[in-house]
């Protein structure tokens, strides 16, 4: 799990580029029949935003690679070569 307060890089697979923002917290998401799973919450310029999709501890040479693609290759390369951490 990534740490609070770190600045991470956050992709859902929504045709809109990346974002980068700060971890701010774990909510617990699921019960009844769904296994519990907790869910970063990241703020992303002052609003809080639940992210059920990539969240990755923010990195300049990642953010140069994904600047030169688009929203669906940036969501290939990452769902391709990131696991939750």
């Amino acid at each position: 799990m990534i740490d609070i307060n770190t600045k991470v890089i956050v992709r859902n697979n929504e045709d809109e580029t990346y974002k980068i923002g700060i971890l701010k917290r774990y909510d617990l998401f699921g019960g009844g029949n769904f296994k519990k799973t907790k869910l970063p919450i990241v703020d992303i310029d002052g609003v809080e935003y639940t992210c059920m999709g990539i969240v990755i501890v923010y990195d300049k040479i990642v953010t140069d690679i994904l600047d030169k693609l688009t929203p669906k290759e940036q969501w290939n390369i990452l769902s391709a070569n990131y696991k939750r951490q």
